[in-house]
């Protein structure tokens, strides 16, 4: 639903004294390799918080009006929808993710390996190989980025072939590739082919893929890094 919705929210106070709580919903989407790790992830949005005050030992309904962005809604399909409660020091109260059965049995995404989310507002969320790695080409790899924020961001993409899944494959890498600058809208995804600039040697590598923001002139910060789960073969 791209239009305006209005969403019912009862909230309580079991205690014996007033509070003041702030309500929102708020979208969020989890990364790719830990979708079934339904309780991490990332907000992608949310409304403008409806302050209450709560008298001891009562509940009221309170309306919140929703109108979520069109693009995020066509990106993240499979995003999730909380409802967040804050006290007046924005310290979580409560919160509770609306969703049936499905929403807790998401399988993870097949072929990839994640060992921690994002560290900054671009996430990778698919590494495409050519399935035949030959040792006399120069391979092609696709890669899919999303933008979890509602502001723009510029980028550069490398991905490596190393032995193991090292932290630092770029010191040993057998074959490499990096991507010319690439900018991503508020909430928009791409997919970007990086061709590697040295031919894959025979032999057993892991393949990883690194996305990097342009924070400033000459200088690139980290955002995610992602890894294909099984060993790639070069004959």
């Amino acid at each position: 639903m791209t239009g305006p919705r209005t969403l019912l929210v009862t909230v309580s106070n079991s205690g014996p004294l007033g509070a003041n709580v702030a309500i929102q919903l708020v979208e969020r989407t989890t990364f790719s390799g830990w979708e079934n790790r339904w309780w991490l992830g990332e907000d992608l949005y949310a409304t403008g918080p409806i302050q209450r005050t709560l008298a001891p030992f009562s509940s009221e309904i309170v309306a919140v009006r929703v109108q979520v962005p069109a693009i995020l809604i066509t990106t993240f399909r499979a995003r999730q929808q909380w409802v967040r409660l804050t006290s007046p020091d924005s310290s979580f109260v409560d919160q509770v993710l609306l969703g049936a059965g499905e929403t807790f049995s998401t399988q993870p995404s097949k072929g990839l390996l994640r060992r921690g989310g994002p560290s900054g507002p671009i996430e990778i969320s698919a590494i495409g190989d050519p399935g035949h790695w030959r040792h006399t080409a120069k391979h092609n790899i696709f890669m899919t980025f999303v933008n979890l924020t509602g502001r723009s961001h510029e980028m550069k993409a490398w991905w490596y072939l190393a032995k193991g899944s090292e932290a630092r494959p770029w010191l040993d890498a057998v074959a490499a590739g990096v991507s010319t600058r690439i900018t991503l809208g508020p909430w928009t995804s791409a997919t970007v082919s990086v061709t590697a600039y040295t031919d894959a040697p025979i032999g057993s590598w892991q393949l990883s893929a690194w996305i990097h923001l342009n924070e400033q002139p000459g200088r690139l910060v980290q955002s995610d890094v992602l890894w294909v789960s099984e060993a790639i073969t070069v004959t």
